[in-house]
């Protein structure tokens, strides 16, 4: 498994993790934290493709 496939079941699972947690959030502010989550972690898997110089899946 090459680096690029790695990171793509590596956000695949982010997704379906996020999707369970948003479920189970019981109010907005749950879901914005967990909006913030997500952006951070976006932000260092664009970063990590970077350093990388991998072309980001978006």
């Amino acid at each position: 498994m090459d680096e690029r496939e790695a990171l793509r079941i590596a956000i695949e699972r982010a997704r379906i993790r996020l999707d369970e947690a948003l479920e189970r959030a019981k109010s907005m502010d749950e879901c914005y934290d967990l909006s913030l989550e997500v952006d951070r972690l976006i932000e260092n898997y664009v970063s990590l493709c970077e350093q990388k110089e991998l072309v980001p899946i978006r």
